[in-house]
């Protein structure tokens, strides 16, 4: 997800969009959505590395 999002908003960064288009509006909506999803899964890696499972009886 990281390199795939990465690469697809360097590309979409370079084609310099304009600031009032539908196209520039869409790039700045995934900007924040990417980091959002890159930052609960984060959270999801930490949680999951730090909880112990339970002792099977």
């Amino acid at each position: 997800m990281i390199l795939g999002g990465l690469w697809s908003g360097l590309a979409a960064a370079l084609l310099g969009l304009e600031q009032g288009s539908a196209a520039g509006f869409a790039i700045t909506l995934y900007q924040f959505t990417f980091l959002a999803a890159v930052f609960v899964d984060t959270v999801t890696l930490v949680v999951a590395l730090r909880t112990r499972a339970a002792p099977q009886a």
